[in-house]
């Protein structure tokens, strides 16, 4: 997987995991989920592959998470349209730094 596709995957879960919470904190607390750690145990199984990061942004509210998945989004459009361009700038020089170290830690990639 390239960095632009790394970056896009953390977007997508990054808006996924938005879903949910929003779906979620509407029916906290409910018979789906009675206390809050059911919420968290819910969203773990839903979500196995990419836990920690994206599931903590999606905590904090769905527009942080939805808001930093816009940025992810920005970002990898601009490394492709730099390099389609002949700008120079190859794709990792526009992606790589912090929105990648973004990307891994919600895709759950360790550096």
């Amino acid at each position: 997987m390239d960095v632009v596709e790394e970056i896009r995957a953390a977007a997508v879960t990054l808006k996924q995991r938005a879903e949910h919470t929003r779906r979620a904190m509407k029916a906290l607390p409910g018979p789906e989920y009675p206390t809050v750690e059911a919420f968290h145990e819910a969203l773990s199984r839903q979500f196995p592959t990419s836990r920690g990061m994206a599931e903590h942004v999606a905590e904090w509210t769905p527009e942080v998470a939805e808001a930093l998945a816009a940025w992810l989004e920005e970002v990898a459009d601009e490394a492709v349209k730099h390099a389609a361009g002949g700008w120079g700038n190859h794709i990792d020089e526009v992606a790589c730094g912090w929105p990648l170290a973004v990307a891994r830690a919600i895709n759950g990639v360790s550096t």
